[in-house]
C-alpha cells in the first residue's frame, strides 16, 4: 500500500509547532482566520525544511494572504471558504508576479452530499490538491464527518486529501480507505488536541505508526 501523506492542521503555538515538526509529518497547517479559535498568532521559525507549511485562509483579501505567505516562507496556500475560480486566476496571477509560481494551491470543498463532489470537477484543473472536509456551520474545524463511501465514486484528476472530524479510533477504516488507494494524504486536527489548537504528540505518533 502506498504511503498516506499526513497533515496536522490548526497548529497554534510556537512550542507545540516545534514539537509536532519532530515526528514524521509531511505538512504543517497554520490557520489565518481570525474566527476559528486555532487562528495562528506567530510561525516558530525553527520548523524543519522538509516539512511543508500550509496556510489556510478563508477569503481573504489576496493582498493580506500574499503577506502572510512572505511572512512566514509557507509552501502551500490552502483556500478553505467559498473562493471561486475567478478568485484563484487571479491569485496565481500575482504570485506568478512575484516569481511565486511554484507555490501550491489546495481548495477545500465542503462536503454532506454525494453530489458535492460535483465541485471536484469544477476546481481540479486550477488547484494541486482537493481536501475534503465535512459540511458543517464553520468553514472548517466542525469535528465531524461525511459518509466516507462517497470516496468510492471520486476520479479527480488531482490528489485527494481527506479531512473532517478524523479521530484515532478511525485508523481501520482509512486503512481500507488506503489500501484502495482512494486518498493521497489525511488532515488531521480537532481529534488529537489536548486543547483548540495545541497538539498531542503522543496521538499523533500512535496514529502514524498505525497508519503507515
Amino acid at each position: 500500500m502506498n504511503t498516506v501523506k499526513l497533515k496536522v492542521c490548526g497548529l497554534k503555538y510556537p512550542k507545540n509547532q516545534e514539537l509536532i515538526s519532530q515526528l514524521p509529518i509531511d505538512y504543517a497547517g497554520f490557520i489565518f482566520y481570525k474566527n476559528s479559535k486555532r487562528n495562528t498568532i506567530n510561525v516558530s521559525e525553527k520548523l524543519p525544511d522538509h516539512i511543508k507549511k500550509v496556510g489556510v485562509f478563508v477569503n481573504e483579501k489576496i493582498e493580506t494572504l500574499l503577506k502572510k505567505l512572505k511572512d512566514y516562507h509557507l509552501d502551500v496556500i490552502q483556500l478553505h471558504g467559498s473562493e471561486d475560480i475567478n478568485y484563484i486566476l487571479k491569485l496565481k496571477e500575482e504570485l506568478v508576479k512575484k516569481d511565486l509560481y511554484f507555490i501550491q494551491l489546495w481548495k477545500a470543498l465542503p462536503i454532506q452530499e454525494i453530489t458535492d463532489l460535483n465541485l471536484i470537477k469544477t476546481y481540479e484543473n486550477h488547484v494541486d490538491v482537493i481536501l475534503l472536509d465535512a459540511k458543517g456551520p464553520k468553514p472548517g474545524g466542525n469535528g465531524i464527518k461525511f459518509n466516507w463511501d462517497f470516496l468510492q465514486q471520486i476520479n479527480s484528476k488531482v490528489p485527494i486529501m481527506l479531512s473532517g472530524g478524523i479521530k484515532i479510533d478511525d485508523v481501520e477504516a482509512l486503512l481500507k480507505i488506503k489500501g484502495q488507494n482512494l486518498i493521497w494524504g489525511v488532515d488531521i486536527n480537532s481529534g488529537f488536541e489536548i486543547n483548540p489548537g495545541l497538539k498531542d504528540a503522543g496521538r499523533i505518533q500512535h496514529f502514524m505508526n498505525r497508519l503507515n
